[in-house]
């Protein structure tokens, strides 16, 4: 008894792969679904300026910003952490699933990152992590009743003590394909997808030889 698969089969699974591994090289859809773009879509009163991190290591954001020239970075820190301020973007349409980029120290004592509910003034947090000097992607999924209302991102730097800044990006819309933009990721999921694809067809095969 000869078991074979399908060359449609293959040719399917291989394109499907392709897809996952290279996630936004071959659908930038980020570039289309980011919100406030401009610099002047934000609020801003006090230390908060763009790439005004500290030292920062952005290899995880080269993904993203190759595909959209769109997304800034914002920061507290810009020069001394002794500077404060408020940044709030303009209100937007709240998706699924908004992600941003965050950097520093949120959750100090006197510093937040969080996004508003215009409507209620109800707030959910982004993190509950200091990401320290590297910035690190994270995404919120809206609840229910967030979902196409209007909200806001605001962040709050209250602290002038050592290390007391943070950073947030220009939020983007995050879609269910979307495995996230760590290639060690998508190549776990590949496997973990073939060993369930093929496991009883390999079996069968073990058992027919």
């Amino acid at each position: 008894m000869a078991y074979r698969i399908s060359k449609k089969w293959v040719g399917f699974l291989a394109l499907f792969v392709a897809v996952i591994l290279m996630g936004q090289e071959l659908i930038p859809t980020v570039k289309n679904r980011v919100f406030a773009p401009q610099q002047s879509d934000w609020s801003v009163i006090g230390g908060f300026t763009i790439n005004g991190e500290y030292n920062s290591d952005k290899k995880e954001l080269t993904p993203v910003l190759k595909h959209s020239k769109e997304i800034k970075l914002w920061a507290s820190w810009s020069g001394s952490d002794k500077n404060t301020g408020t940044l709030v973007s303009k209100v937007f349409n709240a998706p699924g699933k908004i992600g941003l980029f965050i950097v520093g120290y949120p959750n100090f004592i006197g510093n937040q990152l969080y996004l508003e509910q215009v409507s209620t003034k109800k707030r959910l947090t982004v993190t509950s992590e200091n990401p320290t000097e590297y910035w690190k992607e994270s995404w919120i999924t809206m609840p229910d009743n967030w979902v196409n209302t209007k909200v806001r991102v605001v962040a709050v730097d209250n602290t002038t003590r050592m290390r007391g800044w943070l950073g947030v990006s220009t939020p983007f819309e995050v879609h269910w394909w979307q495995l996230g933009f760590n290639f060690q990721q998508r190549v776990y999921f590949v496997f973990i997808l073939i060993y369930f694809v093929f496991s009883a067809w390999l079996v069968n095969l073990i058992r027919f030889l």
